[in-house]
């Protein structure tokens, strides 16, 4: 049996557990750098749009990476430190061959731990070699990841100039939706202006029903004049005969009133050609009775206090002011005709007031399309259509240079259905420079409602008339 030197042996055992250990510690570092890699490698592909962290947990893996090198290098120099001290077992090994024979009981101990200690050597030589071929995957896998970075870099580029695409769309909704607001706001004003038009359709609805109902007792009536016409007809009839026998007595007297109308005919049409005297061009409010020949002059139940005319908007108006005088509450109508120069009639309006309080003035509107020389009209009264709260309504006009607020207050105890206001603009010449027409708030009893009248017009003065009443 050949004898070895047992001292050499404990430190090639020591040696090798060192390498083991440094084996071991290499395994473990180049796995959790394996471990780390991997989850940088999945934290990538699943997170693309944040840089950053990718680019941290990189990091990660590179200074692990560098622990790594660091522990190598460190047990290659505890490594060179054993051999030194290798060397100086071997200068002590001479001391200790007096030690040998009692060394000889536990040589064969020593022995068989020294031949577990060649095998946990190889294995960890393979274990290093493996963990040189993982390090060398890993440096490959870190390759690939730089490599996913830049791609991810080049689409968060990309995705940067998407994101600007969008904000700028979003700009252009935002001033899309910015003119839908305006549009609403006008479409809210059209809906505000046909609330009002329907107001006045119901008011004119209840006028017209009343007016079929006075219609249907017109037509009674006629029904019973027309049986009163059929026996006046029959009559006649008999005094037809009668009159036959007078017809060659009249024959003579005839030929002289032929004779009569023709010069009178003559007559007329000298007065059609001759100039006319005009209202419609003459000064506004005033009144030349000369044109009036279906109106005649006032009567006791009503006054035309005043007349006024202007143009606007392509039309001729003429507005007549008619004061009621009966002593009671009336549906006050008129019927104006205007007519060229040449007497022929290029217009017809009808205005009408359904409730006219006794001393109220009432503002009838009249329009006509074409220009006219003169105007004639009639007016009628009859049972007002409704309750007047004209002396209910308080009304004062405040005149600013661009506006008039009107302040209607309630005096009375009840609300009115209606207060219809007309306002005119007159410069210094009297000339009317624009006009307003509309519907106030009715106020509640004791209450006050305030409306505002803007114009762009210059003005000097303003009269404003207004009715309130209730059907």
């Amino acid at each position: 049996m050949t004898k070895q030197k047992p001292t050499r042996s404990g430190q090639t055992i020591v040696i090798v557990a060192i390498v083991a250990i440094v084996a071991i510690v290499l395994c473990v570092l180049l796995s959790r750098t394996m471990l780390q890699l991997n989850q940088t490698g999945s934290e990538l592909t699943a997170m693309t749009a944040d840089r950053d962290s990718t680019a941290r947990e990189l990091s990660t893996a590179q200074s692990l990476l560098a622990e790594t090198e660091a522990s190598l290098t460190e047990a290659k120099t505890k490594l060179a430190e054993t051999e030194g001290k290798l060397a100086d077992t071997e200068a002590k090994l001479t001391e200790t061959e007096g030690k040998l024979t009692e060394a000889e009981g536990k040589l064969a101990e020593t022995e068989a731990k020294l031949t577990e200690t060649e095998t946990a050597l190889a294995t960890a030589t393979a274990a290093q070699e493996t963990a040189a071929a993982a390090l060398v995957q890993s440096e490959a896998q870190l390759s690939e990841c730089q490599t996913a970075l830049t791609d991810t870099e080049a689409k968060l580029v990309e995705t940067e100039g998407k994101l600007s695409e969008t904000e700028a769309k979003l700009t252009d909704s935002e001033t899309k939706l910015s003119d839908a607001e305006t549009k609403l706001s006008e479409t809210e004003d059209a809906l505000t202006g046909s609330r009002n038009a329907l107001s006045e359709t119901q008011a004119i609805l209840a006028a017209m029903t009343a007016e079929k109902e006075a219609a249907t007792t017109a037509l009674s009536d006629r029904e019973t004049a027309l049986s009163d016409t059929q026996a006046a007809l029959a009559a006649m009839t008999a005094e037809k005969e009668a009159a036959a026998a007078a017809l060659t007595d009249a024959e003579a007297k005839l030929a002289e009133v032929q004779t009569a109308l023709s010069d009178a005919e003559a007559e007329i049409n000298r007065l059609k050609v001759a100039p006319a005297t005009s209202a419609g061009v003459g000064v506004p409010g005033e009144m030349n009775p000369g044109d009036i020949a279906l109106a005649g002059s006032d009567s006791a139940e009503y006054v035309v206090v005043k007349e006024v005319e202007w143009q606007q908007y392509g039309s001729h108006r003429l507005a007549l002011i008619v004061k009621n005088t009966s002593g009671e509450s009336k549906h006050i109508s008129a019927q104006v005709l205007f007519y060229n120069e040449a007497g022929g009639v290029v217009g017809v309006s009808k205005p009408e007031q359904y409730v006219c309080a006794n001393g109220e003035e009432v503002f009838l509107s009249c329009d006509c399309d074409s220009a006219y020389a003169s105007y004639e009209y009639s007016l009628e009264l009859s049972s007002a259509l409704g309750t007047s709260h004209h002396q209910e309504i308080e009304i004062t006009a405040t005149v600013n240079p661009n506006n008039v607020i009107l302040m209607a207050k309630n005096n009375g105890s009840k609300t009115p259905d209606h207060i219809e206001y007309n306002c005119l603009f007159f410069d210094a010449n009297g000339e009317v420079v624009d006009t307003d027409w509309g519907f106030l708030d009715a106020p509640a009893p004791g209450k006050t409602t305030l409306e505002e009248i803007s114009t762009h017009k210059t003005f000097d003065r303003v009269e404003v008339y207004y009715s309130a009443y209730s059907f």
